[in-house]
């Protein structure tokens, strides 16, 4: 049994277009399984009133795919995979948004988030990837922005994950006396195989168990004050280290940081 379909739904009023829905689906039933895949293109705007944009905008492109065949299917123009993408052939189900944002106000002026997700089931288990933005901008210059990127894996033999995350805030170029930017990075695996990539995701996790965050930032004030430090704390089965390394420069005056501990299960370093 095989059912395909297309759907066009757009809302208008007063020549703007308030929300418009583009679907295209199709769906198998066969003695082997089942396949299902879902597309639809969202997008919805504020009103304007007197020719100025009510200043919000959301939207963007969802997939449901699923395919228990373990073969590729073909229903009209829609073409239903074998695989989900960087998995080996055989049954999945996969949701996927590459592309969805909102803003309000305007991509100049206002907020502005734009994230992509990927939620994959497979054999080789529950994995999540994605990356997203969030920008606070004001006459085309960013004041604050954070965007993260990572990418998680559940399965029987336990959990591996990679995530970094960026902040900033001031721009020097504007003429703001203030500026920051910190770096952060996120690594786990409680299995004992290594893990090159979770999804559609490079993450190159070498053999667990172990956890590691590690991070890098520097912070300006002016002239006044200027940090920038680094640091790195590591948890394994034998052991926990923790790495700091760092230079502050306040009214002229430098410090200098380097700090290093180690705790193992016959005793503890510190230099």
């Amino acid at each position: 049994l095989a059912v395909s379909m297309s759907v066009k739904l757009g809302i208008t009023a007063g020549g703007n277009s308030l929300f418009s829905l583009d679907a295209t689906g199709a769906f198998l039933i066969a003695p082997d399984g089942i396949a299902l895949q879902l597309t639809a293109s969202v997008n919805f705007n504020g009103p304007s009133s007197n020719g100025a944009s009510f200043g919000f905008s959301m939207g963007g492109t969802f997939t449901l795919a699923v395919n228990t065949t373990g073969r590729q299917v073909a229903i009209g123009s829609v073409v239903i995979a074998a695989a989900a993408t960087g998995l080996p052939v055989g049954p999945y189900f996969v949701v996927s948004v590459p592309d969805a944002h909102v803003i309000i106000g305007s991509s100049d002026t206002g907020f502005d988030l734009e994230a992509s997700f990927t939620l994959t089931i497979s054999s080789q288990g529950l994995a999540m990837s994605g990356s997203g933005t969030l920008a606070l901008n004001v006459g085309g210059v960013s004041l604050f922005s954070f965007s993260a990127d990572g990418a998680l894996l559940i399965n029987s033999n336990g959990l591996a994950a990679k995530m970094d995350l960026t902040i900033s805030a001031g721009n020097s170029r504007s003429g703001f006396v203030f500026n920051a930017n910190v770096v952060f990075t996120l690594e786990i695996n409680t299995t004992s195989a290594a893990v090159s990539k979770i999804n559609d995701q490079e993450v190159d996790l070498p053999v667990g168990p172990y956890f590691r965050v590690a991070g890098t930032g520097s912070i300006a004030l002016a002239t006044v004050i200027n940090i920038s430090a680094s640091f790195d704390l590591t948890v394994t089965a034998t052991e926990v280290t923790m790495q700091l390394k760092g230079v502050a420069s306040i009214f002229g005056v430098t410090f200098a940081l380097n700090f290093q501990m180690g705790i193992y299960n016959d005793g503890v370093e510190i230099n």
